[in-house]
This record gives C-alpha cells, sequence and structure tokens, in this order.
C-alpha cells in the first residue's frame, strides 16, 4: 500500500508534496501566473475541466525562467476508481501546454489519524507550475466542481528582476552569472568598483555574453573606487531570445593587477504583450 502524508488544516485542506513544492518555487524563483480561473463543463460522464487564455512564469527546467501564453483550451483526466480515491492536478509547462497528472488510486489505511494520510501525488514537471487539484473520493468517476481546488500561484510577472556576480584580479576568465529570458528588458548593468583594479594601462570591464563581451555595457573604467555610469551595449533593450549574462575585464598590455574586485548586477524584466 502506497499513501502519502500530507499537510492537514482545519478546513479540510490538504496540501501533498508537489503542492508545497509548487508554494515554495512561487516565493524563491517568483514563477506563477498573471491571472488565472477554470470552468467546469459537467454533464453526466464529463470528466473535462476548461480554462481562459491567460499568461504565466514558469521554470524552462535548467535553472532559468520563461513567459508563457496559454491559449484557451481543455484538459480531460481518467475516469475515477469505485474502489479507492485519487489524487490528480494540471500543471502548465514551460511550452505553455496544460496538461493533466493522473493519481494513481490508491486505498486509505483503515486506521486514520486526523486524516493525515492520503492517495499519493505524482510529482510535478520540473519545467511546470500547478494551477488546479482535482480529487475525488472512491466511486465517483466525473469530476465534480467540488472537487477542483484552486493551486494556481499569482504573481507580479513584470515586477524587476536581476542576475548578479563578481569579477576579480585573480579570476578573470568570463563568468556566467545567469540568464535573462526571451521577451524580457535587460537594462544597463549596474557596476560597483569594491576593490580598484591596478594593471598599469587600462583597466576595463565588459558586460554581454560569451562572443560579443560588450552587448549590455561598453567598456567601463574599474581603475577607482564606486559605483559606474557605463554606457549601454548593442542589446541593451528588448530581447528576442535568452542572453546568458557574461562579464569580461580587460589588461590590453602591461602587468596583470594584483588587486581588484567589482560587483555586477544587471536589472531585467518580462515585457507586457506587445499591442496589435
Amino acid at each position: 500500500m502506497v499513501v502519502e502524508m500530507v499537510d492537514y488544516h482545519a478546513d479540510d485542506s490538504y496540501y501533498h508534496r508537489p503542492e508545497l513544492i509548487n508554494n515554495v518555487q512561487a516565493g524563491a524563483q517568483g514563477v506563477g501566473v498573471e491571472k488565472f480561473s477554470y470552468s467546469l463543463t459537467i454533464t453526466g460522464a464529463d470528466r473535462i475541466v476548461s480554462h481562459p487564455a491567460f499568461r504565466a512564469v514558469v521554470p524552462d527546467g535548467s535553472g532559468g525562467l520563461v513567459i508563457v501564453d496559454v491559449a484557451a483550451g481543455t484538459t480531460t483526466f481518467t475516469a475515477g476508481d469505485a474502489t479507492n480515491p485519487a489524487n490528480s492536478f494540471a500543471q502548465v509547462n514551460s511550452s505553455g501546454t496544460v496538461s493533466a497528472k493522473n493519481g494513481v488510486p490508491t486505498a486509505e489505511p483503515s486506521l486514520l489519524i486526523d486524516d493525515r494520510f492520503d492517495a499519493p501525488m505524482l510529482a510535478m514537471d520540473a519545467n511546470a507550475v500547478m494551477l488546479y487539484k482535482v480529487r475525488r473520493p472512491a466511486g465517483q468517476t466525473n469530476v465534480l466542481e467540488a472537487n477542483v481546488s484552486g493551486r494556481a500561484i499569482f504573481t507580479d510577472i513584470y515586477r524587476w528582476r536581476s542576475v548578479q556576480g563578481w569579477v576579480a584580479h585573480d579570476a578573470q576568465a568570463p563568468a556566467t552569472f545567469g540568464t535573462i529570458p526571451a521577451k524580457a528588458w535587460a537594462d544597463i548593468p549596474m557596476i560597483d568598483v569594491h576593490e580598484a583594479f591596478n594593471g598599469n594601462t587600462v583597466n576595463n570591464l565588459e558586460v554581454g555574453t560569451s562572443g560579443t563581451a560588450n552587448l549590455l555595457s561598453q567598456q567601463t573604467d574599474v581603475s577607482t573606487l564606486g559605483v559606474k555610469n557605463p554606457y549601454a551595449g548593442s542589446s541593451h533593450g528588448r530581447l528576442a531570445s535568452a542572453l546568458a549574462v557574461t562579464a569580461v575585464y580587460t589588461n590590453l598590455t602591461g602587468s596583470e593587477p594584483s588587486a581588484g574586485k567589482v560587483s555586477i548586477t544587471v536589472p531585467w524584466r518580462f515585457l507586457e504583450p506587445e499591442i496589435a
């Protein structure tokens, strides 16, 4: 027998591990939906949940984020079991596809302690967020409105985020700090020299991507302390594709620096849909 420990609340709401993960990643990564609702078409043998068009920020499955525009559609669940309860849910992934994760009907223990044990719930995909849960008791085949509990996390999709990193005199190789997704606005990097670079000629820093070092900011002198005011690079602004951010220190000629440390922060945000 497979059962799952669930977080129990006085209002009879249950949170399985995938539901808790959905909540945690929403807080930690800022993923979730801009707006979401669902509606039911209830007939004698209906297991279909329909949803309107909506927009969401979803994990890309490799540590980054992606924004998806989801078309209106329906999700069909498998029939409930005549003997055992099951916990299913709907998710949206980084391709904008809404799908059902049908739970395995499982017998509950004969002795329950505050209903803390329940049929298990399948794991959510790494590149997805949860939209709603469907729990059907034993003997119920169809999906009824009472079986559906919203699990979508509403988030400020367009809030500012950032990628951050450091470059030091003894670690000058291009450092990749993170990836800014497509359909985002990349702002001019904020460069703060904590320790001046002391190469005996030019001490410059560029922020961009591998192969094109100055896509986000052009050469900026880092030989003095303080916050700098770099000139924007050629790709500052709206990104058509994802950008892996790197920062490169250059000392054109002369001796290498024996000191130097700079922090780089690149603010970015997703953009509202383009007007027609």
